[in-house]
């Protein structure tokens, strides 16, 4: 990860493999709060398509890449992997970082 004083939006998309899975949608609030109080974040949302429920997609905005790496490493983020993990599509999800131009 690049470190930079610069905010870090990131763009993460799941797309798990028979929809998004019970056990996953129950904690996301617990991990929507526990994040949304983390120092630096300044935008944590979660969004399902409206057509389906296969895919997850969360639009993030830190105060820089230190807070990411926080973030990254903090139990309930830990979690909600474990809980996702075996259910996505190949495994992994799709991240992407991202930063402000205009």
């Amino acid at each position: 990860m690049v470190m930079s004083d610069d905010a870090v939006i990131v763009l993460a998309m799941l797309t798990f493999k028979n929809g998004l899975p019970r056990e996953v949608r129950d904690f996301l609030p617990e991990l929507v709060a526990k994040t949304r109080a983390e120092a630096g974040c300044i935008r944590y949302v979660p969004h399902l398509p409206s057509e389906n429920d296969s895919k997850l997609y969360f639009h993030e905005e830190w105060e820089n890449a230190t807070a990411l790496e926080k973030h990254a490493a903090s139990e309930h983020l830990k979690k909600f992997r474990e809980l996702a993990a075996p259910h996505l599509v190949d495994g992994k999800s799709d991240v992407t970082l991202w930063r402000a131009i205009a």
